[in-house]
C-alpha cells in the first residue's frame, strides 16, 4: 500500500537506517536514508511532503540542531525523535519546538510504523492548511486598511451603522466600502468573507499601515 509523502532518516548508525529503511519500504512507504543533518540539509526540498524519523545525538549539527534549522526554514513537517539516551530535558526541548513524537531505542516496529503513518497524515493537514492560508491572504492581499478595519468591525458584530461613528465615516461610506471587499476577496456572502478572513489571519491581527488614517471623513 503506498502512502503519501517520503519518509526520511536521518542517523549515523548505519544499522540502524538498513533496519528503518526495510522496515518502512515493507509497509510501501517510499523512504530516503542520510548518515547527518548536514547530508539531508543538501538535498533539502520544501515542497517534498512527508516526515523525519530523527536521531536525537549525531556527530555535527544533532537532532535538535537540525529541528532548529527547519524551523529557520519555516519547514513544519514532523519530526520523530528516536534516542537510546534521551532524558526528560532533551525530550521537553523537542516538544517544545514543534517534535511530533520522541521514542526511546529499541522501539517495535509496529509501533513505529504507526506513529510514521499518524505523522504523514500530519504533514498533509499542514500543507493543506498553508496552502488555504496563503490562498486567502491572496485573496485579501489588495485591501487596504481601512477595509481591514472594516471587516474586524463586522466580524464583530458591529452595525454598518455603529462602523460609521467608529471610524468617523458615513454609512453610505461603510456600505461602499463592504462591496469593495466583497468585489475583491471574491467572497459570495458575509459568512465566506469572515472564513477567508480568519483563515488570512486578518481577524488576529491589526491592519497593516497603508497610510490611511482613522479620522478622515466622507
Amino acid at each position: 500500500m503506498n502512502h503519501e509523502g517520503t519518509v526520511f532518516i536521518v542517523d549515523d548508525d548505519p544499522a540502524v537506517r538498513d533496519a528503518l529503511t526495510s522496515l518502512f519500504e515493507a509497509a510501501g512507504l517510499t523512504v530516503e536514508a542520510y548518515h547527518d543533518a548536514e547530508s539531508f540539509l543538501a538535498i533539502y526540498e520544501p515542497y517534498r511532503s512527508g516526515c523525519l524519523v530523527l536521531d536525537m545525538k549525531m556527530s555535527g549539527m544533532g537532532g535538535l540542531g537540525l529541528q532548529a534549522a527547519l524551523a529557520e526554514r519555516e519547514d513544519n513537517r514532523p519530526i520523530i525523535f528516536l534516542t537510546g539516551h534521551g532524558t526528560v530535558k532533551m525530550a521537553a526541548r523537542a516538544f517544545r519546538n514543534g517534535a511530533f513524537d520522541f521514542v526511546e531505542k529499541p522501539v517495535e516496529g509496529e509501533t513505529l510504523l504507526t506513529l510514521i503513518l499518524s505523522a504523514l497524515q500530519q504533514d498533509v493537514k499542514n500543507r493543506h492548511q498553508v496552502a488555504e492560508r496563503d490562498l486567502a491572504q491572496l485573496r485579501c492581499a489588495t485591501l487596504t486598511r481601512r477595509e481591514r478595519e472594516i471587516i474586524q468591525l463586522v466580524a464583530a458584530g458591529t452595525s454598518s451603522k455603529d462602523i460609521g461613528r467608529k471610524l468617523n465615516i458615513s454609512h453610505r461610506t461603510v456600505e461602499s466600502h463592504r462591496k469593495n471587499i466583497m468585489q475583491k476577496t471574491g467572497a459570495k456572502n458575509l459568512i465566506e468573507l469572515l472564513a477567508i478572513a480568519k483563515t488570512a489571519g486578518l481577524l488576529h491581527n491589526p491592519p497593516p499601515s497603508d497610510g490611511a488614517t482613522t479620522t478622515t471623513t466622507r
